[in-house]
C-alpha cells in the first residue's frame, strides 16, 4: 500500500511538472510557423556557377583577397558601413585589421548601437569588422565595388564551395545545448577519426586540460541545466531518483575564457586540407595574457599554407608578425602596411600601438 502510494505520488508530481511548463511548451510550438516560414525563404544572393577553387588555383596554399571600393549598407538604412574600402591580401599573408570602436547607425528610424560593450577603441567603425567576413562568406553582396577571390570576381563561385573553403570565428561565437565533444565536432561533422581529431583540436585551442578536470570530460553537457523535478507527495526513493537525474542533467558554468577556447578548439577542428581562408574576429577578448600570447602563436603556425585574417583590438602579440596591417577609419583603410613602416610613418596607427604599449607598461 506504501509503496502504491509513492508510485502513484510520483505520478502526480510529473503530470504536475508538465502542467507546469505547459506555458514553455506553448511558446515552444508557436515558433514552429516561424521555422516553416524560414524553409521556404527563398535566398536573395545569387548562386555563382563554379566551384571554389577554379582549376587554375587548385594547387595554389590560401587564398587571394581583394576589395576594390566596397561600399555597403545595412538594408532599411543610407548609413554606409564600409566606404569605397579597398586592400588586397596575397595567398597564404597573415593580415591584422585594426581601427577605430564600433559606432551608432541609424536603422528604421531608431539609433541602433552596433557595439555596446567597452573595449579599447581598435575595430571597423559601425560593425565593420565582421560585416567584412560576411561578405566574404557571401551572407550579403556588396552595394557597390567588387571583391575578387583569386582574380576573379566572388560572384562567379558557387556560395557552397567557396564557404567550405572558409573557416570563420566572429566574436559573438555560437555554442549548442551538447556535450563538450559535440559541440566541437560541429566544426566537422563528417570527421572519419572523431576521438583523436577532437583531443587534437582542444590541445590546440588551449581547451584540452580544463576538459579533464570537468567531471565527465569531453561527455560533459554544455546545454541548459534541465529545471528540478517536482518531488511533492513522493517518497525517499523516488527523491532520491530524482536528485541523481537532477545532478545528471546539470550543465557546468564555463568562464568567458573556457566558452572562447572551446571556440577556438572548433576551430581547428573545421580546419582541413579544404580550407584556404581562416578569419577570426576578436579570437582573443576573454583571454588572460599567458593563454592569449600561446594561441596566437598556434594560429601563426598556419600561416603561409593558409591566408589569416584577424580583427583585433589587443594586436601586440600579433601585429609584429603580419605581413599586412590594414588601419581602417569610417569604413575605410587609411593606413596599410607592415609594423615597421606603420610606425616610421608616425600615423594614426603608431599612435594606437604607443598607446597600447604605455597602458601594459603601466
Amino acid at each position: 500500500m506504501v509503496r502504491a502510494q509513492q508510485t502513484s505520488g510520483a505520478a502526480y508530481s510529473v503530470i504536475w511538472n508538465l502542467i507546469h511548463r505547459g506555458k514553455e511548451l506553448f511558446k515552444l510550438f508557436g515558433t514552429i510557423t516561424s521555422l516553416y516560414e524560414v524553409l521556404e525563404m527563398k535566398p536573395g544572393i545569387k548562386d555563382g556557377s563554379i566551384n571554389y577553387p577554379d582549376e587554375e588555383h587548385t594547387g595554389q596554399n590560401g587564398m587571394a583577397i581583394e576589395f576594390k571600393n566596397v561600399s555597403f549598407s545595412y538594408p532599411f538604412t543610407s548609413d554606409k558601413i564600409l566606404n569605397d574600402l579597398s586592400f588586397k591580401i596575397e595567398p597564404g599573408q597573415l593580415c591584422v585589421v585594426v581601427g577605430e570602436n564600433g559606432t551608432s547607425i541609424k536603422l528604421s528610424n531608431k539609433w541602433v548601437e552596433m557595439d555596446q560593450k567597452p573595449k579599447t577603441t581598435l575595430f571597423m567603425t559601425g560593425c565593420g569588422k565582421s560585416t567584412t567576413i560576411s561578405l566574404l562568406n557571401r551572407l550579403y553582396d556588396c552595394d557597390s565595388g567588387e571583391i575578387y577571390i583569386d582574380g576573379r570576381p566572388i560572384s562567379d563561385y558557387k556560395v557552397s564551395t567557396l564557404r567550405e573553403a572558409e573557416n570563420i570565428m566572429y566574436q559573438d561565437y555560437q555554442y549548442f545545448p551538447l556535450t563538450v565533444k559535440e559541440n566541437i565536432l560541429m566544426g566537422r561533422p563528417d570527421s572519419t577519426d572523431p576521438e583523436t581529431e577532437i583531443e587534437d583540436a582542444t590541445k590546440l585551442g588551449g581547451a584540452y586540460d580544463f576538459i579533464q578536470k570537468l567531471s565527465l570530460g569531453f561527455d560533459t553537457d554544455l546545454g541548459m541545466a534541465s529545471s528540478g523535478y517536482a518531488s511533492m507527495s513522493c517518497g525517499e526513493h523516488e527523491k532520491e531518483l530524482f536528485k541523481s537525474i537532477e545532478e545528471t542533467e546539470k550543465s557546468v558554468q564555463l568562464s568567458g575564457g573556457q566558452w572562447q577556447r572551446l571556440a577556438i578548439s572548433r576551430t581547428f577542428m573545421r580546419n582541413s586540407q579544404r580550407t584556404r581562408l581562416l578569419c577570426y574576429d576578436e579570437p582573443s577578448a576573454s583571454l588572460d595574457p599567458k593563454a592569449e600570447a600561446e594561441t596566437f602563436e598556434r594560429l601563426r603556425n598556419l600561416r603561409g599554407d593558409k591566408t589569416i585574417i584577424f580583427v583585433t583590438h589587443r594586436f601586440g602579440h600579433l601585429t609584429k608578425h603580419a605581413d599586412l596591417i590594414l588601419y581602417v577609419k569610417e569604413g575605410s583603410v587609411i593606413e596599410q602596411g607592415t609594423h615597421k613602416s606603420l610606425l616610421a610613418q608616425g600615423g594614426e596607427y603608431a599612435k594606437m600601438y604607443e598607446l597600447q604599449s604605455r597602458a601594459f607598461a603601466a
